[in-house]
């Protein structure tokens, strides 16, 4: 009789255990309050348990709770990448030799591992960088494709080019049109060499909403860069403390991915309100999830200004300054016509006692005028070194002569070519002049730019007779200095 009394007492628990286990859960991972207060962005991981349905949750089954007020309005996304039932990842992998061979090997035995575990419909695709960035696969479903080319990425190289490996990684994700997408980067955060800067992956990052996530040691002497790259663009920075905990950091961070919602609302705080009660509350049909947290606003707020206000006062000092510098011209000019005023040959002109200015005279201050306008004009320009020629349509072999520092070609009219081509943008591309060399660079355009028959995926150095197409229209680089 005992016994059966302790089979059923052992039935019993591990039932409230799966019970329990159903329920799932709701994590606080993170609080932004600074960047765009009084809007207040936090990241929530949700997970609905093994017994429950998956829910597409939306603003109906969230709610915030601030200092125990229900917030009216909220903002809830990444609900997107639950529905669209598809991912793209983009693995970069960190191959120079200022990473050890042991980490090496750990991160090729983690994606074999996060392999086995990935979706039939997911998407992967892997770069390798050291002082140059190859594409090892473009996306694919094939694992062993996959884990092949992974393990054939060996320690070389002299130079890091990591945010050109990260700019080429955005490049490729940009060419999907669905299903959520992600750069994942194996790294100890060093840099050299690159011809982007952190700054600009980030801003190509947030435009193209697409997160960037670092996993990384805690011995690397760059964490603070890339947490600040992986917060602003909405990632993740994992840190492990041994080589041994790559593979948990990365499965932890595909939970997170699958499982994390961004919720943001506008805050009622006053400026220097700290420790603060939050709680957000999750429904599953009858079942309430919640997490709690502290949060505080921040000491000093500047004053959110309409853009629309901004622009008209920014308009209205640019024209005042016109003014001023106009009135300036004009004084400067009547005492220089004052100063050149001298005696003719008879002395006095009339009873005033004003001189006049003589005929060559007034020629020779004209002269000299031009003469001063030409010369700052000029010291306004580059030097004469390069130009484009067009090789196709309308305008065939009609020469743009770049004379300026740096010259934008597009549709628009203030461009400093102006091409018109309906597939060309109306900021197109950028051509910049440095130390006598010329670089050229897309303006994250949608059909993109070609040089030399490839898409041109990051800024690049122009060589004499490079070709390049914009749309449908093809240009002829010529440059005297060019290497």
């Amino acid at each position: 009789m005992k016994k059966f009394f302790y089979i059923i007492f052992l039935i019993s628990a591990m039932f409230i255990s799966c019970l329990i286990s159903a329920e799932g859960s709701v994590k606080i991972s993170d609080i932004n309050t600074t960047d765009n207060f009084p809007e207040i962005s936090l990241r929530v991981n949700i997970n609905s348990g093994p017994y429950l349905p998956k829910y597409n949750l939306s603003e109906d089954d969230i709610s915030v709770y601030e200092n125990g007020y229900k917030v009216n309005y909220i903002k809830v996304t990444g609900k997107e990448k639950h529905q669209a039932g598809m991912i793209y990842f983009v693995l970069s992998v960190d191959s120079s030799k200022s990473i050890s061979e042991n980490y090496l090997n750990v991160v090729k035995k983690s994606v074999a591992e996060i392999l086995l575990k990935t979706d039939s419909n997911d998407k992967i695709a892997v770069f390798r960088f050291n002082d140059k960035v190859v594409l090892m696969n473009d996306f694919s479903s094939d694992k062993n494709t996959i884990l092949s080319n992974v393990e054939k990425i060996e320690r070389e190289g002299t130079k890091t080019v990591l945010y050109d490996s990260i700019f080429d990684s955005i490049s490729l994700l940009k060419s999907t049109t669905e299903g959520f997408k992600s750069v994942i980067i194996f790294t100890d955060g060093k840099d050299e060499g690159s011809s982007v800067t952190a700054d600009d992956v980030i801003s190509y990052a947030k435009s193209s909403n697409i997160p960037l996530h670092f996993m990384c040691m805690n011995s690397s002497a760059n964490i603070s860069k890339m947490q600040r790259i992986s917060r602003l663009t909405g990632g993740r920075m994992i840190l492990g403390e041994n080589i041994s905990e790559v593979p948990a950091m990365y499965r932890n961070l595909m939970g997170e991915i699958n499982s994390e919602y961004v919720i943001t609302y506008k805050s009622q705080l006053k400026a220097g309100d700290s420790n603060i009660p939050l709680k957000v509350n999750v429904r599953f049909d009858s079942t309430d999830l919640s997490d709690t947290a502290e949060i505080s606003s921040p000491k000093f707020v500047f004053p959110n200004f309409k853009p629309d206000l901004v622009l008209v006062f920014l308009v209205m000092i640019f024209i005042l300054v016109l003014i001023i510098v106009f009135l300036m011209l004009r004084i400067i000019n009547l005492k220089k016509t004052s100063n050149t005023v001298n005696k003719d040959d008879s002395g006095l002109n009339d009873n005033n006692g004003l001189y006049s200015v003589k005929d060559e005279e007034l020629a020779s201050i004209v002269q000299r005028e031009n003469r001063e306008s030409e010369e700052k004009l000029n010291d306004e320009k580059a030097s004469f070194n390069a130009w484009l020629i067009q090789k196709n349509g309308f305008e065939l072999g009609r020469k743009f002569s770049i004379y300026w520092k740096e010259i934008t070609v597009g549709r628009a009219k203030e461009n400093s070519i102006i091409v018109n081509d309906e597939k060309v943008q109306d900021r197109h591309v950028k051509i910049k002049e440095f130390n006598n060399h010329y670089i050229i660079m897309d303006l994250a355009t949608d059909n993109g730019t070609f040089l030399n028959g490839s898409k041109l995926l990051r800024p690049k150095e122009l060589y004499d007779w490079d070709e390049i197409k914009i749309g449908n229209t093809v240009f002829l680089f010529r440059g005297i200095n060019a290497d």
